[in-house]
């Protein structure tokens, strides 16, 4: 994940992985676009994502900005299937459940200056570049 290759990561991925992004919608397998879009919108930002395991349980956390000034932006909860990434839902869109898990983490939690959507440049690129289940 950090040094952001999208082979790397869609490697670890089934061909019918799932990606639910809460408040979004979903995608399907080892061509979807969420972290192709992902890093290729972080390119030249500082950011970093760890494993944190939060009452019990290991999710994927993402952050942004400079060590000394980072803030959770993300937190992915993953199910793993023979060694693969089975499943996936992104809370991305979700700024309560970020900023609840910063609290019990003791870290700064970042929302989405666009609150719970994208902005509309970006929704357009996603539903034009997506692949239908039955293309």
């Amino acid at each position: 994940m950090n040094v952001r290759d999208v082979k790397a990561v869609t490697d670890l991925l089934l061909d019918n992985t799932t990606l639910d992004v809460c408040g979004i919608g979903s995608e399907r397998g080892k061509r979807m676009n969420h972290y192709r879009v992902s890093f290729e919108n972080a390119k030249a930002a500082p950011g970093r994502a760890e494993a944190v395991c939060f009452e019990g349980e290991w999710l994927l956390v993402v952050w942004a900005g400079a060590p000394s000034n980072e803030a959770l932006i993300n937190v992915e909860r993953l199910e793993e299937e023979d060694g693969h990434i089975a499943y996936i839902r992104s809370y991305y869109f979700c700024p309560e459940v970020i900023a609840e898990i910063a609290g019990e983490i003791g870290a700064r939690a970042w929302a989405s200056p666009h609150g719970q959507n994208q902005p509309p440049h970006t929704q357009s690129q996603l539903a034009a570049s997506a692949i239908l289940p039955w293309s």
